[in-house]
């Protein structure tokens, strides 16, 4: 049976947490949407960059959960990873994540590319450049996801 949604949370490890200003709101952020995943049964696909260490200790993750390594910036890189996507039949793919400009970006768009519906957690994904979010919202936009921020994906779903 295909899933509603498939979370996809990038990145958020301890490396790429090390610098970032505002860590705290944006966890919590990210947390609010995996709880929600998690009331609702529906998957959650965690990935790493390789080399940038652990999930973050703060994060919320089931001891079950998948969790892929990439080498690459997108997820969809790792053969393993697009299979299980692929597996799940999701109607649509929700992204949160660490770098907007680099990892967030690079899997939204193969996602796209691959024919998902996507929405991007506007206020769920960060980077340590600032404007970058806001840069990337509007890109990613233009190619096709949905954006929706955190509590407006609360009302909806």
């Amino acid at each position: 049976m295909p899933a509603d949604n498939l979370l996809l949370v990038v990145d958020v490890q301890e490396q790429t947490m090390r610098f970032l200003s505002g860590k705290t709101s944006f966890l919590e952020r990210v947390n609010r949407i995996i709880r929600t995943f998690q009331e609702k049964g529906q998957p959650i696909f965690y990935v790493k960059q390789k080399n940038m260490g652990s999930l973050y200790p703060q994060l919320v993750v089931d001891n079950d959960a998948p969790v892929f390594t990439k080498k690459e910036p997108s997820a969809f890189s790792e053969a393993s990873f697009t299979k299980k996507v692929e597996q799940e039949h999701p109607k649509n793919v929700v992204v949160v994540g660490l770098m907007s400009q680099a990892c967030v970006q690079s899997t939204v768009k193969s996602a796209l590319n691959r024919d998902y519906s996507v929405t991007l957690i506007s206020d769920g994904h960060d980077s340590l450049v600032k404007p970058m979010r806001h840069h990337y919202n509007q890109l990613l936009t233009k190619l096709g996801a949905h954006r929706l921020t955190t509590d407006e994906f609360m009302l909806v779903n």
